[in-house]
């Protein structure tokens, strides 16, 4: 698997996430079988790589899945490529995305019967979504909590 700054900024989230158990980076090392000193490292960005089965581990370890669902499934349209990049880019942008996948689901999507239609969206107008989301986060670097609103009130729209 290749480490990014979204993963690391994942796992960064789910060391502060306060409704799961803590964790530290040396736990996470030693549930992988490795030093503290590799933790420190990998939480640097020294390391592009983790091989699949430490992956695993690690996902299991979190708690979180950290492998992004649109490439499991192949579908990668180029908005989600250029979002990636942009993310890949600004480790704050990507602190923001992380935040957005640790809120809560909405309770009526948390039923197996839930049904979610959404309205479709053509892909100018999903270009034009994406680079709003791109400017409401560098306007507002330093308040990822109000990014994720903004952004949430953008896409409730």
């Amino acid at each position: 698997m290749k480490i990014t700054k979204s993963i690391l900024s994942l796992i960064a989230a789910r060391f502060r996430d306060d409704s799961k158990p803590k964790i530290n980076q040396s736990q996470m090392a030693e549930s992988l079988g490795l030093g503290k000193a590799w933790a420190s490292q990998f939480m640097a960005g020294k390391f592009k790589n983790l091989p699949d089965d430490q992956a695993e581990k690690l996902e299991q370890f979190l708690g979180i899945k950290l492998r992004p669902y649109i490439i499991e499934h192949g579908n990668v349209t180029p908005l989600a490529m250029a979002i990636d990049k942009k993310v890949q880019e600004n480790s704050k942008l990507s602190a923001v995305f992380a935040a957005l996948l640790e809120l809560p689901i909405m309770p009526e999507m948390q039923t197996e019967t839930a049904e979610i239609n959404p309205k479709w969206i053509s892909t100018q107008d999903m270009t034009k979504i994406g680079q709003q989301i791109i400017t409401i986060c560098f306007a507002n670097e330093d308040k990822p909590g109000k990014v994720a609103r903004l952004v949430l009130e953008l896409l409730s729209k």
